[in-house]
């Protein structure tokens, strides 16, 4: 049914689609914790993506810092 090419490469595709769907999940589970700004801030979620991924900083205090 399927070809060799394929089976070979499941595994690796398996990986990527697994994160894929659950990477949203563990950065929000692992997040920054940014004092400044609540966590029901309708901003809080874009913030808190950018802090996670190093694009943007929180300083010492842990408050937000958009430079």
């Amino acid at each position: 049914m399927f070809n060799r090419k394929f089976l070979t490469y499941l595994p690796l595709i398996t990986v990527l689609l697994l994160l894929l769907f659950y990477s949203p999940f563990i950065t929000s589970v692992m997040g920054a914790t940014i004092n400044d700004l609540s966590p029901a801030s309708s901003q809080y979620k874009a913030v808190n993506f950018l802090v996670d991924r190093k694009i943007m900083e929180v300083d010492q205090n842990n408050n937000f810092k958009p430079s």
